[in-house]
């Protein structure tokens, strides 16, 4: 199975689209340390769940964190994607349906980050 196409918004952190378990091998092969899953479970049909992708993530000794969000964010969970960010080993792939959702946020955090400087992310 194919990794769907990501997206490397800085070389600590990348977007995706939905993963599966079976995608878990191909990006820890790549170098990813950590995986972010900011989908909530059961927005579609036949979606995985996260606790496949979290138990694959750990068999390939990935740190994993289940941060489900919907468009519209709030302060505390730009916050808590700040310390996500910060906290998990990079490099970072995080997903969510189209990467759209991941993207604004951690643009949102990135920003926080910067304005707080307490994270040191660059």
């Amino acid at each position: 199975m194919e990794l769907p196409e990501f997206f490397q918004l800085n070389p600590r952190f990348s977007s995706s689209p939905q993963i599966s378990p079976e995608h878990i091998e191909q990006i820890a092969k790549l170098g990813f340390k950590s995986i972010i899953n900011n989908r909530p479970d059961d927005e579609e049909i036949n979606q995985p769940t996260n606790q496949s992708i979290e138990i694959a993530a750990k068999n390939h000794q990935l740190a994993f964190a289940f941060h489900p969000v919907t468009s519209n964010f709030t302060e505390e969970e730009i916050y808590k994607m700040a310390e996500l960010i910060w906290q998990l080993p990079a490099p970072i792939y995080a997903f969510c349906r189209s990467g759209n959702r991941t993207t604004n946020i951690y643009y949102l955090a990135k920003k926080l980050i910067d304005e707080q400087g307490e994270f040191g992310i660059e």
